[in-house]
């Protein structure tokens, strides 16, 4: 199963503004983490509150992160974060783990105040049903923290 699960990651920086309303959390930590059954944009997905998912089907995570360090640069606010992904069985038997599956490295004109992105997954249709745990390690890498978030997902 391990070969065959897809990852794709997609990354977004919200800059000033909307962003700082958003943050309910001081620190380094998820604002939100979401299954959905859609993502279109930054806070524009179908929530899935069950996160309940046949098989070949398209499995959405959606995420906005917070409280991230920033360095001040001659070009600008630089920040660096890291994502790790795994998938576990419901007995805990680590199914699929991809390290540093996204090296977000960048530089904006203003301090930013949220990163947003989503994962998805195509669930093979021989995936057996049941419950599993999908875990996600953000790493702050000019901060020196990290963020966790392990999330249940069922397939049917």
């Amino acid at each position: 199963m391990r070969y065959l699960l897809g990852f794709l990651i997609v990354c977004a920086v919200s800059l000033g503004g909307i962003a700082g309303e958003l943050r309910e959390h001081d620190g380094f930590s998820f604002t939100t983490i979401d299954w959905a059954d859609d993502v279109l944009g930054y806070q524009d997905y179908i929530p899935n509150p069950e996160g309940v998912f046949s098989r070949s089907s398209r499995a959405y995570a959606y995420m906005e992160i917070s409280g991230f360090a920033y360095d001040t640069t001659e070009a600008g606010y630089a920040s660096h974060l890291t994502v790790s992904v795994s998938l576990h069985s419901a007995s805990g038997r680590r199914l699929f783990r991809q390290n540093d599956l996204v090296d977000y490295d960048a530089v904006d004109k203003t301090p930013p105040d949220t990163i947003w992105f989503y994962i998805w997954v195509d669930i093979p249709w021989w995936t057996p049903h049941g419950d599993y745990t999908a875990s996600v390690l953000v790493r702050d890498m000019i901060g020196e923290q990290e963020i966790q978030h392990d999330e249940r997902l069922t397939i049917r």
